[in-house]
């Protein structure tokens, strides 16, 4: 039942112009990692991101992240390709199980100097300010990009980010 009503819901969704009006493809060519544990949000993330020409990729909670990026990073280094991001971006969800964002972000960061590379990674989360913003920071987050996501909302987001 509850599935079907996600799926229903996703449909409406993808019909609203804040989720997925009229717009170019800027980031076409671009690759993101999207790590949230809701299957619901992860539909929307990926309808949005997708009408902006994104490829994504998803991670269920911070661990299965870490792996991932680790997987990413370590096959680059045995390709013989001259290094490069594995992803342009991550959005991390702050609260999930297994590990959360800021264990996630952190332990990231640690994999990434091994490889001499910085992923930006925003934190998605309904926190606006306060100490967790403050751990994000800590942690290695670029910025905090605030829930719900829309269209209109990432685009400018990451027009002024400079991305």
């Amino acid at each position: 039942m509850l599935e079907r009503d996600c799926c229903r819901l996703y449909q409406v969704l993808k019909l609203l112009p804040e989720f997925g009006g009229e717009v170019d493809k800027p980031l076409s060519g671009k690759k993101v990692l999207v790590v949230e544990d809701e299957n619901l949000l992860q539909k929307i993330a990926t309808a949005i991101l997708s009408r902006l020409g994104v490829t994504i990729e998803i991670s269920n909670n911070g661990h299965e992240a870490l792996q991932t990026v680790s997987k990413a990073l370590e096959d680059q280094r045995t390709s013989e390709s001259p290094p490069s991001l594995p992803y342009d971006y991550i959005f991390m969800d702050f609260q999930m199980p297994v590990m959360d964002g800021i264990a996630a972000t952190r332990r990231i960061r640690e994999e990434e100097a091994k490889y001499g590379v910085h992923i930006p990674i925003f934190a998605v989360s309904a926190h606006t300010d306060g100490p967790e913003i403050q751990q994000m920071k800590q942690a290695g987050v670029a910025y905090n990009l605030s829930k719900p996501l829309n269209i209109a909302k990432i685009t400018e987001f990451l027009s002024s980010f400079e991305i």
